[in-house]
Protein backbone atom coordinates (compact mmCIF):
# COMPACT_ATOMS: atom_id res chain seq x y z
CA UNK A 1 0.00 0.00 0.00
CA UNK A 2 2.94 2.75 0.60
CA UNK A 3 4.69 2.26 -2.70
CA UNK A 4 1.04 2.21 -4.84
CA UNK A 5 0.64 5.46 -2.62
CA UNK A 6 4.16 6.59 -3.72
CA UNK A 7 3.66 5.72 -7.40
CA UNK A 8 0.66 8.03 -7.27
CA UNK A 9 1.78 10.55 -5.04
CA UNK A 10 4.60 11.24 -7.58
CA UNK A 11 2.67 11.16 -11.11
CA UNK A 12 2.29 7.56 -12.51
CA UNK A 13 -0.73 7.35 -14.74
CA UNK A 14 -1.04 3.37 -14.25
CA UNK A 15 -0.43 1.22 -11.27
CA UNK A 16 -1.02 -2.84 -11.74
CA UNK A 17 -1.34 -5.70 -9.50
CA UNK A 18 -0.42 -9.21 -10.69
CA UNK A 19 -2.99 -12.27 -10.93
CA UNK A 20 -1.77 -15.34 -9.21
CA UNK A 21 -2.65 -17.78 -6.46
CA UNK A 22 0.99 -19.14 -6.26
CA UNK A 23 3.94 -16.86 -6.48
CA UNK A 24 5.30 -17.35 -9.62
CA UNK A 25 9.20 -17.00 -8.44
CA UNK A 26 10.79 -20.25 -7.86
CA UNK A 27 9.01 -21.47 -4.68
CA UNK A 28 5.09 -20.68 -5.28
CA UNK A 29 4.48 -20.72 -1.59
CA UNK A 30 5.93 -17.36 -1.40
CA UNK A 31 3.60 -14.65 -0.40
CA UNK A 32 1.25 -13.19 -2.88
CA UNK A 33 -2.39 -11.57 -2.78
CA UNK A 34 -5.27 -12.38 -4.97
CA UNK A 35 -5.25 -9.76 -7.50
CA UNK A 36 -8.56 -8.43 -7.44
CA UNK A 37 -9.30 -8.06 -3.79
CA UNK A 38 -6.14 -5.92 -3.92
CA UNK A 39 -7.11 -3.90 -6.55
CA UNK A 40 -9.99 -3.30 -4.72
CA UNK A 41 -8.15 -2.06 -1.85
CA UNK A 42 -5.93 0.03 -3.68
CA UNK A 43 -9.19 1.82 -5.50
CA UNK A 44 -9.94 2.84 -2.40
CA UNK A 45 -6.74 4.72 -1.55
CA UNK A 46 -4.90 5.75 -4.83
CA UNK A 47 -6.55 8.98 -5.77
CA UNK A 48 -5.11 9.69 -9.52
CA UNK A 49 -3.78 6.56 -11.23
CA UNK A 50 -5.87 4.02 -13.49
CA UNK A 51 -5.46 0.51 -11.84
CA UNK A 52 -5.58 -2.71 -13.22
CA UNK A 53 -4.13 -5.92 -13.36
CA UNK A 54 -1.50 -6.98 -15.75
CA UNK A 55 -2.87 -9.04 -16.43
CA UNK A 56 -6.27 -10.86 -15.10
CA UNK A 57 -5.97 -14.58 -15.73
CA UNK A 58 -9.04 -15.33 -17.56
CA UNK A 59 -9.65 -18.97 -16.54
CA UNK A 60 -9.87 -18.22 -12.96
CA UNK A 61 -13.36 -16.75 -12.84
CA UNK A 62 -16.36 -16.84 -14.67
CA UNK A 63 -17.05 -13.64 -17.18
CA UNK A 64 -20.15 -12.62 -15.77
CA UNK A 65 -18.54 -12.04 -12.31
CA UNK A 66 -15.39 -9.92 -13.99
CA UNK A 67 -17.66 -7.77 -15.79
CA UNK A 68 -19.49 -7.10 -12.36
CA UNK A 69 -16.04 -7.19 -10.61
CA UNK A 70 -14.75 -4.58 -12.84
CA UNK A 71 -17.67 -2.45 -12.70
CA UNK A 72 -17.02 -2.09 -8.97
CA UNK A 73 -14.03 -1.57 -9.13
CA UNK A 74 -14.28 0.98 -11.37
CA UNK A 75 -17.27 2.75 -8.92
CA UNK A 76 -14.57 2.26 -5.92
CA UNK A 77 -11.83 4.08 -7.78
CA UNK A 78 -13.93 6.92 -9.43
CA UNK A 79 -13.96 5.58 -12.70
CA UNK A 80 -10.11 4.48 -13.12
CA UNK A 81 -10.40 0.68 -13.78
CA UNK A 82 -8.35 -0.43 -16.39
CA UNK A 83 -9.40 -4.35 -17.77
CA UNK A 84 -6.00 -6.48 -17.80
CA UNK A 85 -6.74 -9.79 -19.75
CA UNK A 86 -5.09 -12.46 -20.37
CA UNK A 87 -5.61 -16.78 -20.81
CA UNK A 88 -3.64 -17.91 -17.86
CA UNK A 89 -0.68 -19.25 -18.89
CA UNK A 90 0.39 -21.13 -15.57
CA UNK A 91 -1.39 -24.22 -16.49
CA UNK A 92 0.41 -25.94 -13.33
CA UNK A 93 -0.99 -23.30 -10.51
CA UNK A 94 -4.34 -23.14 -12.08
CA UNK A 95 -4.56 -27.50 -11.99
CA UNK A 96 -3.51 -27.12 -8.27
CA UNK A 97 -6.16 -25.23 -7.53
CA UNK A 98 -9.05 -27.59 -9.17
CA UNK A 99 -9.49 -25.06 -12.22
CA UNK A 100 -10.16 -26.26 -15.95
CA UNK A 101 -6.97 -25.25 -18.27
CA UNK A 102 -8.60 -27.32 -21.11
CA UNK A 103 -6.70 -28.81 -23.79
CA UNK A 104 -4.32 -26.32 -23.69
CA UNK A 105 -3.18 -22.69 -24.51
CA UNK A 106 -5.23 -22.84 -27.45
CA UNK A 107 -8.49 -23.23 -25.71
CA UNK A 108 -7.84 -20.71 -22.82
CA UNK A 109 -7.20 -18.22 -25.44
CA UNK A 110 -10.53 -19.11 -27.22
CA UNK A 111 -12.10 -18.88 -23.84
CA UNK A 112 -10.76 -15.82 -23.13
CA UNK A 113 -11.33 -14.23 -26.51
CA UNK A 114 -15.07 -15.43 -26.09
CA UNK A 115 -15.16 -13.68 -22.53
CA UNK A 116 -14.01 -10.43 -23.54
CA UNK A 117 -16.96 -9.97 -25.60
CA UNK A 118 -18.97 -10.93 -22.90
CA UNK A 119 -17.45 -8.45 -20.89
CA UNK A 120 -17.47 -5.79 -23.13
CA UNK A 121 -21.43 -6.00 -23.37
CA UNK A 122 -21.97 -6.74 -19.88
CA UNK A 123 -20.18 -3.18 -18.94
CA UNK A 124 -21.74 -1.82 -22.26
CA UNK A 125 -25.39 -2.07 -20.58
CA UNK A 126 -26.84 -5.05 -22.96
CA UNK A 127 -28.75 -7.79 -22.20
CA UNK A 128 -25.93 -10.80 -23.20
CA UNK A 129 -26.99 -14.36 -23.39
CA UNK A 130 -24.08 -17.04 -24.56
CA UNK A 131 -24.19 -20.36 -25.08
CA UNK A 132 -20.12 -21.23 -25.97
CA UNK A 133 -17.42 -22.33 -23.07
CA UNK A 134 -19.48 -19.64 -20.88
CA UNK A 135 -23.29 -20.11 -20.62
CA UNK A 136 -24.95 -16.64 -19.55
CA UNK A 137 -28.88 -16.45 -20.20
CA UNK A 138 -30.36 -12.56 -20.74
CA UNK A 139 -28.01 -11.38 -18.03
CA UNK A 140 -27.66 -7.79 -17.74
CA UNK A 141 -25.94 -6.01 -15.07
CA UNK A 142 -26.47 -2.38 -12.65
CA UNK A 143 -24.70 -0.23 -11.88
CA UNK A 144 -22.42 -0.06 -15.19
CA UNK A 145 -19.09 1.86 -14.81
CA UNK A 146 -18.48 5.21 -14.43
CA UNK A 147 -16.65 5.52 -17.85
CA UNK A 148 -15.32 3.12 -20.40
CA UNK A 149 -13.10 0.78 -19.13
CA UNK A 150 -10.39 0.28 -21.38
CA UNK A 151 -8.91 -3.55 -21.69
CA UNK A 152 -5.67 -4.54 -21.60
CA UNK A 153 -4.19 -7.24 -23.51
CA UNK A 154 -0.69 -8.55 -23.78
CA UNK A 155 0.93 -10.48 -26.86
CA UNK A 156 3.49 -11.49 -29.21
CA UNK A 157 1.95 -14.71 -30.87
CA UNK A 158 0.09 -14.40 -33.54
CA UNK A 159 -3.29 -15.96 -32.31
CA UNK A 160 -2.83 -13.37 -29.07
CA UNK A 161 -2.14 -10.39 -31.47
CA UNK A 162 -5.56 -11.20 -33.40
CA UNK A 163 -7.63 -11.30 -30.10
CA UNK A 164 -5.59 -8.33 -29.07
CA UNK A 165 -6.21 -6.35 -32.54
CA UNK A 166 -10.26 -7.12 -31.89
CA UNK A 167 -10.53 -6.56 -28.87
CA UNK A 168 -7.52 -4.22 -27.31
CA UNK A 169 -7.10 -0.77 -26.10
CA UNK A 170 -3.39 -1.44 -25.14
CA UNK A 171 -1.42 -3.56 -25.74
CA UNK A 172 1.59 -4.95 -23.57
CA UNK A 173 4.79 -7.03 -24.23
CA UNK A 174 8.17 -7.32 -22.37
CA UNK A 175 11.14 -6.44 -23.64
CA UNK A 176 14.66 -5.98 -23.23
CA UNK A 177 16.47 -2.89 -23.74
CA UNK A 178 18.19 -3.27 -26.76
CA UNK A 179 15.59 -5.26 -28.91
CA UNK A 180 13.87 -1.86 -30.57
CA UNK A 181 13.43 -4.40 -33.68
CA UNK A 182 11.85 -6.81 -31.77
CA UNK A 183 9.54 -4.50 -30.44
CA UNK A 184 8.55 -2.76 -34.17
CA UNK A 185 8.40 -6.25 -35.40
CA UNK A 186 5.52 -7.18 -33.03
CA UNK A 187 4.13 -4.02 -33.11
CA UNK A 188 3.96 -4.26 -37.24
CA UNK A 189 2.06 -7.27 -36.70
CA UNK A 190 -0.28 -5.82 -34.04
CA UNK A 191 -1.08 -3.01 -36.53
CA UNK A 192 -1.88 -5.55 -39.07
CA UNK A 193 -4.34 -7.61 -37.05
CA UNK A 194 -6.18 -4.31 -36.38
CA UNK A 195 -6.72 -3.35 -39.48
CA UNK A 196 -7.93 -6.51 -40.89
CA UNK A 197 -10.06 -6.12 -37.77
CA UNK A 198 -11.13 -2.64 -39.36
CA UNK A 199 -9.51 -0.86 -36.37
CA UNK A 200 -7.00 2.22 -36.56
CA UNK A 201 -4.22 0.87 -35.39
CA UNK A 202 -3.21 3.83 -33.55
CA UNK A 203 -6.48 3.17 -31.05
CA UNK A 204 -4.30 1.06 -29.36
CA UNK A 205 -1.98 2.62 -26.53
CA UNK A 206 1.25 0.44 -26.71
CA UNK A 207 2.61 0.09 -23.86
CA UNK A 208 5.82 -1.99 -23.68
CA UNK A 209 7.22 -3.49 -20.11
CA UNK A 210 10.57 -4.47 -18.16
CA UNK A 211 11.89 -5.04 -14.93
CA UNK A 212 13.97 -2.11 -14.16
CA UNK A 213 16.61 -0.76 -11.43
CA UNK A 214 18.24 2.53 -11.79
CA UNK A 215 21.28 3.45 -10.01
CA UNK A 216 24.21 6.43 -10.30
CA UNK A 217 26.44 3.26 -11.24
CA UNK A 218 25.62 0.64 -13.44
CA UNK A 219 27.27 -1.81 -11.58
CA UNK A 220 25.52 -0.83 -8.07
CA UNK A 221 21.75 -1.70 -10.14
CA UNK A 222 23.01 -5.04 -11.36
CA UNK A 223 24.10 -5.81 -7.77
CA UNK A 224 20.61 -5.05 -6.88
CA UNK A 225 18.71 -6.91 -9.24
CA UNK A 226 21.02 -10.02 -8.48
CA UNK A 227 19.57 -9.41 -5.51
CA UNK A 228 15.77 -9.60 -6.39
CA UNK A 229 17.27 -12.64 -8.59
CA UNK A 230 18.07 -14.64 -5.72
CA UNK A 231 14.82 -13.46 -3.48
CA UNK A 232 12.60 -13.99 -6.23
CA UNK A 233 14.47 -17.29 -7.79
CA UNK A 234 13.55 -16.00 -11.22
CA UNK A 235 14.53 -18.03 -14.43
CA UNK A 236 17.29 -17.13 -15.91
CA UNK A 237 15.49 -15.60 -18.84
CA UNK A 238 14.23 -12.90 -16.89
CA UNK A 239 16.99 -11.32 -17.72
CA UNK A 240 16.43 -10.78 -21.52
CA UNK A 241 13.64 -8.15 -19.87
CA UNK A 242 15.68 -6.16 -17.37
CA UNK A 243 16.85 -2.71 -17.88
CA UNK A 244 20.10 -2.17 -15.53
CA UNK A 245 22.03 1.61 -15.60
CA UNK A 246 21.69 4.50 -15.26
CA UNK A 247 19.08 7.67 -15.80
CA UNK A 248 20.27 8.94 -18.91
CA UNK A 249 20.77 5.51 -20.42
CA UNK A 250 17.26 4.29 -19.57
CA UNK A 251 15.55 7.80 -20.60
CA UNK A 252 18.12 7.75 -23.76
CA UNK A 253 16.36 3.81 -24.47
CA UNK A 254 12.96 5.11 -23.51
CA UNK A 255 13.40 7.87 -26.08
CA UNK A 256 13.77 4.90 -28.67
CA UNK A 257 11.19 3.07 -27.79
CA UNK A 258 8.68 6.13 -28.28
CA UNK A 259 10.38 7.28 -31.04
CA UNK A 260 9.10 3.34 -32.60
CA UNK A 261 5.41 4.06 -31.41
CA UNK A 262 5.50 3.22 -27.53
CA UNK A 263 3.56 5.70 -25.60
CA UNK A 264 4.95 4.81 -22.14
CA UNK A 265 7.09 2.16 -20.05
CA UNK A 266 5.40 -0.53 -17.30
CA UNK A 267 7.85 -0.79 -15.00
CA UNK A 268 7.31 -4.40 -12.81
CA UNK A 269 8.99 -3.92 -9.25
CA UNK A 270 9.10 -6.98 -6.58
CA UNK A 271 9.71 -6.54 -3.31
CA UNK A 272 11.08 -4.86 -1.22
CA UNK A 273 10.18 -1.99 -3.80
CA UNK A 274 13.22 0.06 -5.28
CA UNK A 275 12.08 3.26 -4.43
CA UNK A 276 14.88 4.66 -5.72
CA UNK A 277 14.15 3.58 -8.88
CA UNK A 278 10.53 4.53 -8.46
CA UNK A 279 11.37 8.16 -7.82
CA UNK A 280 14.21 8.29 -10.71
CA UNK A 281 11.53 7.03 -13.42
CA UNK A 282 8.83 9.55 -11.93
CA UNK A 283 11.47 12.63 -11.10
CA UNK A 284 14.63 12.93 -13.90
CA UNK A 285 13.21 10.66 -16.65
CA UNK A 286 9.69 12.00 -16.81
Amino acid sequence: MDAVRLADRLGYDYVFGADHLWATGGDPLMSTFEGWTTLAAWAATVEHAQLGLLVAANSFRNPGLVAKMVATVDHISGGRAVLGLGAGWWAGEQRAHGIDVGGGLADRLDWMEEAAVIIRGLLGGEEVSAGGHYHLDHVRHSPRPIGSVPMLIGATGDRSLDIAGRHADIWHMWIGPDDLSGFREVSAKLDAACIKAARRPRAVLRLPGCKMVLRPDPAEARTVFEGLMQRHQWPEEVRRHAWLGTQEWAADRMAAFAEAGAAGMIVQLASPYDLETVETLAAAIR
